[in-house]
């Protein structure tokens, strides 16, 4: 028998991408609302946790519908090489051999080494313009092997999503400009045109290079800048706007000065004003997950003309399917989930003997045990006990007999120490709350912090820090609005 299923279409309205930041993950998912694009949240890993399957399992996870949701990876563009060709206007099957012939000709490796796409662009006078981007092979399959489970929708250059970002949350509009994205170490100089981006080069002068004064940094920056333009094949370096993106810190201010000193027609932007009201994020927020939220923003458009350099390497994930009433499988998940929700009625109401489930469970042949049913309502106590109830923390913590302790604060986040402070008249009574603390179920590891006399009462002023249960633990840092 065929089993009925109809697809279940996935909707460019909900996007969350995830793009590597030096030593942590970042993601952000945007939504398409009346036409326009917002950021619903922002997350972040914890340093040094680059785990790409875990880190989208959590964020994913973290919100109803999670798996209806297009998910984008983005790669870092600074590892491949950019060319700008022009091949004669011919017939597409022509013009893609034109490209791979000028293509290999440039390549310093072996054609069968290298990793190439490419995309077509203005046309003039017989001749078109490509963009085409090359990188090794096996680089980009590493990079394939590393996001491993995460299986996303489309893997996507950060240098298309710093274009993006610029034109949706920056407020970009020339038709031609050069778009720098300076890192702590390196800047990215990436040339947009017509909303699109064209080419790149990467420098060797970040952030840090003008935390001081060196007439020596400024200098190359500015030759490296000119150079730059010269090989995009401006006309005029004095006449090209240069964007640096910008959360208003003053490295970058001190950057973008430097080109304008010089001549060249170049500032600092900051987000548009707009977006940071509507949306309740922050300048330094939409800077920090610029790329993600570029990222999510394509794939949203969902423009028919990237640069897909994964095309040979990567296929994007099946979507999921949904089984009609008529599918013998979809049958028999709904007795299944029908008799779980029958049985938890039984043990609330306690009506029922184990041996009269059984009875009832092998009529609706669900081919589940009453054994496997009890071992999964076990694993919902222990998961509901796990919750922390701080309202029973507190209770507990104020009905002891505390003489001579006042508190004044409670501090508490997710995956965070939890911090008590206050005063105690007297030493003895200080390590008396301690020892109290420590008898509570689910608290351990509670130290006294900074412990001081305070000169004008003589009480002695306290913090005092403790896990509590899972709720201490680290895990992802988040941001929603």
């Amino acid at each position: 028998m065929n089993n009925n299923y109809e697809k279940d279409e996935l909707t460019q309205s909900t996007v969350i991408a995830i793009a590597k930041q030096e030593n942590k993950l970042l993601a952000a998912m945007l939504s398409n609302h009346k036409q326009e694009v917002e950021p619903v949240w922002i997350k972040s890993s914890q340093p040094g946790d680059t785990n790409w399957l875990r880190f989208a399992q959590q964020i994913t996870g973290t919100h109803e519908d999670g798996d209806n949701k297009i998910v984008i990876v983005g790669f870092d563009s600074s590892n491949i090489i950019f060319y700008n060709i022009e091949a004669p206007t011919v017939k597409d099957e022509e013009f893609a051999a034109i490209v791979r012939l000028q293509t290999e000709t440039r390549l310093p490796l072996p054609a069968e080494q290298i990793e190439f796409a490419w995309r077509k662009g203005e046309s003039k006078n017989g001749l078109t313009s490509v963009t085409v981007a090359a990188a090794k092979k096996q680089q980009l399959q590493n990079f394939v092997n590393d996001i491993g489970g995460v299986k996303p929708e489309k893997i996507i250059l950060d240098c298309q999503a710093i274009v993006q970002v610029w034109r949706k949350f920056f407020g970009g509009t020339e038709k031609t400009a050069l778009v720098l994205n300076a890192a702590r170490h390196n800047t990215q100089v990436y040339l947009a045109e017509n909303s699109r981006f064209v080419n790149a080069v990467n420098l060797d002068a970040g952030e840090e290079d003008f935390s001081t004064e060196q007439s020596e940094i400024t200098h190359r920056f500015i030759q490296d800048i000119t150079c730059a333009i010269e090989m995009f094949g401006l006309a005029s370096a004095a006449n090209v706007p240069i964007f640096l993106l910008t959360d208003g810190r003053e490295t970058i201010n001190q950057m973008a000065n430097c080109l304008a000193s010089a001549g060249l027609n170049a500032k600092a932007v900051l987000p548009k004003a707009d977006i940071i009201t509507a949306g309740q994020i922050s300048d330094k927020e939409v800077y920090e997950y610029r790329v993600p939220i570029g990222l999510a923003a394509i794939a949203i458009e969902d423009r028919p003309d990237e640069i897909n350099i994964f095309k040979n390497l990567y296929a994007a994930k099946p979507k999921r399917e949904k089984y009609s009433l008529l599918s013998p499988l979809y049958a028999g998940a709904a007795a299944a989930t029908a008799m779980v929700l029958f049985i938890i009625v039984l043990y609330l109401t306690d009506i029922a003997s184990l041996n009269s489930l059984e009875k009832k469970m092998q009529s609706t042949k669900a081919g589940i045990s009453i054994q496997t049913l009890a071992e999964k309502q076990e694993l919902v106590k222990s998961a509901a006990l796990q919750r922390p109830d701080f309202l029973k923390l507190f209770t507990d913590i104020s009905a002891d007999k505390n003489d001579g302790i006042k508190l004044n604060m409670f501090d508490f986040k997710k995956g965070r120490l939890i911090t008590i402070s206050g005063t105690a008249k007297k030493d003895e009574q200080l390590y008396k709350f301690q020892k109290n603390l420590k008898n509570k179920k689910g608290i351990t590891e509670v130290k006294i912090q900074n412990a001081n006399k305070d000169a004008k009462t003589g009480e002695i002023v306290f913090n005092i820090t403790f896990h509590y249960r899972n709720f201490t633990k680290k895990g992802i840092e988040s941001r929603v609005f």
